[in-house]
Parts: structure tokens; C-alpha cells; sequence
């Protein structure tokens, strides 16, 4: 909600405000409308109400991209655990997590699960972090296909399937 949206002499939130009578309860909504105008954005936040999968194949390699709400570091670790039981046959299972509000870099984390350095995990987190979704995990599972990539094709097809997945 922005403050031009906002009719301080009519309706807010199921009450009218300026037209009680009262100074006292016009102060009270006046102060309400001020928190609503400071934490607006704070509601805003947009969460991935189920789990999204997206799968692609690069260059014989099939990437799967999986996305789930997790409200905690622990279910987070917990989604990770969950999808690499279910992939123990992968060469790679690659995770980034954004376990609480997207600017509190304090509950982020990621893997790059055997890949070279930097070219996985940090693509994934990227792609979370900038996307301004909260409570989110990201794994992406890699069955090798036996064609090398290199550093910017491996970069490219983890972060790219995370972006993919975002828009679904």
C-alpha cells in the first residue's frame, strides 16, 4: 500500500478515520497509518507457497531445480537432506538457502557439493537473494552427462535453473 492509495479521512482497516469525534482515536489511526506506511514492505514479502521443480538438460548434464518454503536454517538443512536422499545417485545435489527475511544475509547458506569453488552455490544463493523471496531453499541436482562445462557453463546452468524455477 502506498500513502497516495491511502484515504486518511475514509476507510482504513474496517474503521473510519477523522470522523469519530474523538482526538484521541484520530491520533491512534493517524499513528496506524504511519506504521502501515513505515512496514509496508515487511508485509510485501513473497514466500513460495509449494514446491517447484524445474528441470533442464545442458550439454547431455540434466539439471533438477527444486524450490520449497523454509521457514527455519533447519528445515532448510532438512529439504537439502530430503532431496539428496532422493537423488543419492547424483554426482552433485547444489543448495543455496534464504531461511529468514531476503535482506538478512545472517540466515543465508549454500554448497557447491563437489562443483569448483564458487560455481554453483554462490549462483544459487544470487539468484534467491535478488529475487526478495524469503524462507526459501534451492537444490539443484546434477547427473553428469560427461561433457565438461567450465567454470561459466556450470555458473550459468545452476543459477539459470534456480531463475527458471522463481518463475513458476
Amino acid at each position: 500500500m502506498r500513502p497516495e492509495d491511502l484515504d486518511l479521512f475514509g476507510d482504513v482497516g474496517g474503521r473510519t478515520a477523522g470522523k469519530s469525534g474523538s482526538a484521541y482515536e484520530d491520533e491512534r489511526l493517524a499513528r496506524e497509518v504511519d506504521v502501515l506506511f513505515v512496514f509496508g514492505d515487511i508485509a510485501s514479502n513473497r514466500l513460495v507457497a509449494e514446491l517447484a521443480q524445474f528441470e533442464e538438460e545442458i550439454k547431455k548434464s540434466v539439471f533438477i531445480t527444486y524450490l520449497a518454503h523454509t521457514p527455519s536454517i533447519e528445515a532448510a538443512k532438512a529439504f537439502v537432506d530430503q532431496i539428496k536422499a532422493k537423488h543419492a545417485d547424483a554426482r552433485h545435489n547444489c543448495w543455496g538457502f534464504v531461511a529468514g527475511r531476503p535482506e538478512d544475509s545472517m540466515k543465508w547458506g549454500f554448497s557447491d557439493d563437489g562443483e569448483p569453488s564458487g560455481t554453483a552455490g554462490k549462483p544459487i544463493l544470487a539468484q534467491l537473494s535478488g529475487s526478495g523471496v524469503g524462507e526459501i531453499t534451492a537444490v539443484v541436482t546434477r547427473y553428469s552427462g560427461g561433457i565438461k562445462l567450465g567454470t561459466g557453463g556450470l555458473v550459468k546452468a545452476y543459477g539459470g535453473g534456480v531463475q527458471q524455477a522463481l518463475k513458476l
